[in-house]
């Protein structure tokens, strides 16, 4: 699943990164750990999908902040990217900014893994019920 904002949606909608592609989402996918970078334009790691953004300003940079969706077992179901590319004033995190997303990181995580076992529990349901001999 991809979420964004209203700016970006016409940007990474639709868009495919693929598991062979060297990029930092690719890197905390496969080794379950955060990755901050607080000068994008010189990491060769991050893709940015709208490199015009970018040809306005040649002294723009930002910081990128990506954390590992884990679920119940601690296993990488997804990443979250965050960044300060379209600030007024693209500068790094602060500590207290990181500490809010890694937060909502972490209750996004459990939602999902909620909901996984909702609808791991309902299939499981199912299955029982058409077990059950019916009455004819």
């Amino acid at each position: 699943y991809v979420a964004s904002t209203t700016n970006d949606q016409n940007i990474v909608i639709g868009r495919t990164l693929y598991a062979t592609q060297k990029c930092i989402s690719n890197q905390v996918r496969r080794s379950g750990k955060a990755v901050y970078i607080n000068q994008i334009r010189n990491n060769n790691q991050v893709h940015l999908w709208a490199m015009d953004r970018w040809a306005v300003d040649e002294d723009r940079d930002g910081a990128f902040l990506v954390l590992p969706l884990k679920n119940d077992q601690d296993k990488v179901v997804g990443v979250v990217g965050v960044d300060t590319l379209l600030s007024q004033n693209p500068t790094q995190f602060l500590p207290h900014e990181i500490t809010f997303i890694q937060n909502v990181v972490k209750q996004l995580s459990s939602g999902f893994s909620f909901l996984d076992a909702r609808h791991k529990f309902a299939r499981t349901l199912i299955s029982l019920l058409e077990t059950i001999p019916r009455k004819e």
